[in-house]
């Protein structure tokens, strides 16, 4: 993994357990490379709260159970305001990314097909 606006550690599980094999090795590649491209199209920080989960953090944080989170093919990013959303937004769709909108997050991931976008507000 190697880009200009991340760090790897933000893509590791945060779950903090002693049994974890927490790495961020564990994101897929192609996801993470339309998010690289993602991010150098947009001028703002993104700040991901939530990348690779460990099965066990997965759970403990209500996620889904096959979630994209635990296969390394999505992450959530913080959202400041409205004009950010919707920027990002449109550079996900156009870069192949599936969306999933929440009030203060958005859930961003790599799926089959075309990209979807989703609202849970």
């Amino acid at each position: 993994m190697n880009s200009p606006f991340f760090k790897p550690e933000e893509f590791a599980c945060r779950c903090n357990y002693d049994d974890c094999v927490s790495s961020q090795n564990f994101m897929n590649e192609d996801f993470l490379e339309l998010l690289f491209k993602v991010r150098a199209q947009i001028d703002f920080p993104m700040v991901v709260t939530s990348a690779y989960r460990c099965e066990k953090h997965n759970r403990d944080v209500g996620g889904v159970t096959r979630s994209n989170h635990v296969r390394g093919l999505a992450c959530d990013v913080k959202m400041l305001n409205q004009y950010d959303r919707y920027e990002l937004v449109e550079q996900c769709i156009a870069h192949g990314l599936s969306i999933v909108m929440y009030p203060t997050f958005l859930h961003l991931e790599l799926r089959r097909g075309r990209p979807r976008l989703s609202v849970h507000i």
